[in-house]
């Protein structure tokens, strides 16, 4: 994210002609020490110094908001820290980083 941006994250299908992702995870990094995760299953929006925002904002729909600052010192640390409060996954097995079709895109031979 860079300043005067906005940034929505929200779980949904949207297929090969847009940007969505599958799996949005509310998480900021800072370059200050910390990182930010909202825990929150619906639409998060970030915006970051923007003219409405002088520094970071994030916002929920609804009335319940539940976040974690995650200190560091260092950006290295805040994602180890993050990790070990989230669960770190398992490594995929050696056959898994071979090729790697797909069918959602078409080639013309």
């Amino acid at each position: 994210m860079r300043n005067g941006q906005t940034v929505e994250t929200w779980n949904e299908d949207g297929g090969t002609s847009t940007e969505q992702s599958y799996k949005n995870i509310p998480f900021y990094l800072t370059n200050r020490g910390y990182g930010v995760l909202v825990n929150h299953p619906q639409r998060v929006s970030f915006e970051v110094g923007s003219e409405k925002v002088s520094k970071v904002q994030f916002s929920v729909e609804g009335e319940y908001l539940e976040y974690f600052v995650i200190d560091g010192p260092t950006p290295k640390a805040v994602l180890n820290r993050y990790t070990q409060f989230t669960g770190r996954p398992a490594l995929p097995p050696a056959w898994s980083f071979g090729l790697w079709l797909t069918t959602s895109f078409t080639t013309k031979l």
